[in-house]
């Protein structure tokens, strides 16, 4: 995992301020082969791929939410038309689903 981000310690200021998570925490998750692979053609697009997931759970509710950015937007305001590297997208979006569907099942 390239990157781990505790955005709630963010929210918080380091808990000067009331949040209203119990947790909310950023994972960045962007396998290298697929960044690469966009990168040969859009190096510019790899810079704000769509990587991160992200897990919280507020306060007032009893569910965890479990998300992320679909590729869908990003292919298409990066303007990548490199099928090679779209579909090494498309993959890791299916890849990244089906993981998602697996564990909360």
């Amino acid at each position: 995992m390239p990157s781990f981000l505790d955005l709630n310690k963010e929210l918080t200021k380091e808990g000067t301020v009331e949040s209203p998570y119990d947790f909310y925490d950023t994972y960045s998750v962007c396998k290298l082969k697929v960044i690469y692979t966009v990168a040969k053609s859009r190096p510019e697009a790899s810079a704000f791929a769509p990587c991160t997931t992200m897990v919280y759970k507020l306060k007032s509710e009893d569910k965890i939410v479990v998300g992320f950015p679909a590729v869908y937007n990003w292919l298409s305001s990066a303007k990548i038309k490199d099928k090679e590297a779209e579909a090494v997208i498309m993959k890791a979006q299916t890849d990244f689903e089906s993981i998602l569907i697996g564990i909360t099942e």
